[in-house]
């Protein structure tokens, strides 16, 4: 079994070694051990900082972006209200999930990128049924053989 190298005095390393085995700590490895220290708070406080500042752009937005009742919602030219375009709606959804992804706080990504996969799958699956036959033309089709088969018949 090889030796480990032991990390020089003047390391946070070393400093934790000298602890651990009960030396006396010298001043190289207790100043690298504090410049260490106050180099982790630094990076804390900047996370923390970032983080506030997502979150007040957040709730900034949020009370900006006031979302009308459904019935107030203009309709855009085309729009049915009686006959919804679901893959219109999931695409929308995506885009909204997106942009909420890209303002998340770390604690809320995990639950938007699984929503993300979601609206994904059911945009693929969209696509999919938009592309097959429409049932009315299967049923037309259907129609059609019995309608045939029945002139056969006869």
């Amino acid at each position: 079994m090889s030796e480990r190298r032991l990390a020089p005095c003047g390391t946070p390393a070393a400093y934790d070694r000298h602890r651990r085995r009960g030396e006396p700590v010298d001043d190289l490895c207790a100043r690298a051990n504090k410049e260490a220290s106050l180099e982790r708070q630094r990076k804390r406080r900047v996370r923390a900082q970032k983080a506030r500042a997502r979150a007040d752009d957040a709730r900034r937005l949020g009370s900006a972006v006031r979302l009308a009742p459904v019935a107030d919602l203009p309709l855009t030219p085309g729009d049915d209200a009686s006959d919804p375009n679901p893959l219109t709606d999931a695409r929308e959804d995506y885009r909204l999930v997106m942009t909420a992804l890209s303002r998340a706080l770390p604690r809320e990504v995990p639950a938007l990128s699984r929503r993300r996969e979601e609206l994904v799958q059911r945009i693929a699956d969209l696509k999919a049924q938009k592309d097959a036959i429409p049932f009315a033309d299967r049923l037309a089709e259907a129609r059609a053989r019995v309608v045939r088969r029945r002139a056969e018949r006869r």
